[in-house]
């Protein structure tokens, strides 16, 4: 365990191409070596006490080696990118794996079943009771535990992982948070529509971010880290641009221009589909840009009517996962819903 933990290579990307997708480290193919090692020296011992004694050693092990690997996160916490955590996050996952596959062998089905006998037995002689009525039957694989707190750890990492990526494409966006976007031109006052100035480096942050994810995690982590970033990122959008400003049509427009054909293409290099992992801001996009006499009777009726019907009035334009009061406060950021409202308040007054 010295040895493999403390070799210069030992987080060094094994040149295996069968596992590439993985980026197995030397880590934790030494580890698993390890283990595989005492598997085949007691496996073929006839008492099954003698092998459950040498799979406890296995099991001690792997906690020993999960609690080590923290050691080194907290020695090495910088950025997390860069640090040693995205090497540590890909060998705790492969092991997990291999342990889970490992799982449901015979060799460790065996073994699992043994175990739950002397338990059972254990319980019975404590209780005094018949040792047929504390064994039934077996379900899960001597590795559950195991595989459990490595599993938390590996999340917990994927978490920080996320959250500072975030960080980062956030700071970038404060001049496109504040852009004019009840001012801007629209499509009948420009050539032709390109991302807004303002956005570049919030854009061109992300890009990097996400290439460098990409690069940097086994493929299933990597999954699971943009499902995080384009989470956080639909609820920020929606947050701090949609529902602190106020849009023209030409503030309505750019928005959806930026979205549908910069946002979603940076997340289309590596998913099919990426709207659907971004409701929130693209359903506020289609409140935004939807006809004014539609979103004035949509904007009555989801005053009005009742929840069923609302729904179903928000789905006939596109609208699931909105609430009603949400997609109320989308149309409220319209400038030309803000000029009409005040205008029929102005006539009711004059007529009165």
């Amino acid at each position: 365990m010295d040895a493999i933990l403390s070799s210069n290579t030992a987080w060094e990307k094994l040149p295996s191409s069968d596992t590439d997708d993985m980026k197995v480290t030397e880590c934790a193919d030494a580890f698993l070596t390890l283990l595989t090692t005492i598997s085949d020296r007691y496996k073929h011992l006839p008492q099954p006490g003698h092998r459950l004694q040498f799979l406890e050693l296995q099991l001690e092990l792997i906690d020993d080696w999960r609690v080590r690997l923290l050691q080194l996160l907290h020695e090495n916490y910088e950025d997390p990118l860069t640090s040693l955590m995205p090497r540590i996050l890909n060998t705790l996952h492969y092991v997990a794996t291999v342990l889970e596959e490992w799982g449901v062998t015979v060799h460790f089905l065996q073994l699992y079943f043994f175990k739950q006998q002397f338990e059972a037995a254990e319980t019975a002689m404590l209780k005094g009771n018949d040792i047929t009525k504390n064994v039934g039957e077996v379900e899960g694989s001597v590795f559950d535990e195991a595989v459990a707190l490595l599993r938390r750890l590996e999340k917990k990492l994927i978490n920080e992982i996320s959250d500072s990526v975030a960080l980062d494409v956030k700071a970038k966006s404060r001049p496109y948070r504040t852009d004019k976007w009840f001012a801007m031109q629209s499509t009948k006052e420009v050539v032709s529509l390109s991302v807004t100035p303002s956005g570049y480096s919030m854009f061109q942050e992300l890009a990097t971010q996400l290439n460098l994810l990409h690069n940097t995690l086994a493929l299933p982590l990597f999954q699971q880290a943009w499902k995080n970033l384009a989470s956080q990122f639909d609820q920020f959008l929606l947050e701090e641009v949609v529902l602190v400003n106020h849009f023209n049509m030409g503030g309505a427009e750019q928005l959806q221009y930026d979205i549908f054909r910069n946002l979603f293409p940076l997340f289309g290099l590596y998913i099919s589909k990426p709207e659907s992992y971004f409701p929130l801001i693209k359903e506020a996009c289609i409140l935004l840009n939807i006809m004014l006499g539609s979103a004035m009777l949509l904007g009555e009726a989801l005053h009005n009517e009742d929840e069923i019907a609302t729904n179903k009035i928000l789905a006939d334009v596109g609208i699931y996962k909105m609430s009603p009061e949400l997609a109320l406060k989308v149309i409220g950021t319209r400038t030309d819903m803000t000029y009409c409202t005040i205008s029929i308040i102005f006539c009711n007054n004059e007529w009165t």
